[in-house]
């Protein structure tokens, strides 16, 4: 009956991680409301929202290589 055990860091592991990040989200300060948009804050939203986009074409793609394959 041992072979729980083995599984509890899986679950104990992504909590605490959690639970750091939040804490140290509370513990930045609060932005400043006359600062403005710039491209560098934008850089890594179009990082991340190309390699969306990237996966949502690969998975068409693949659907579509099943369909007709």
């Amino acid at each position: 009956m041992a072979w729980p055990l083995l599984f509890w860091p899986f679950l104990i592991v992504p909590l605490y991680l959690c639970e750091v990040g939040v804490r140290f989200v509370y513990t930045l300060p609060p932005p400043d409301p006359t600062s403005r948009i710039t491209p560098g804050m934008l850089f890594p939203f179009l990082i991340f929202w190309s390699s969306q986009i990237n996966l949502k074409l690969n998975v068409k793609f693949w659907n579509l290589y099943i369909i007709l394959g």
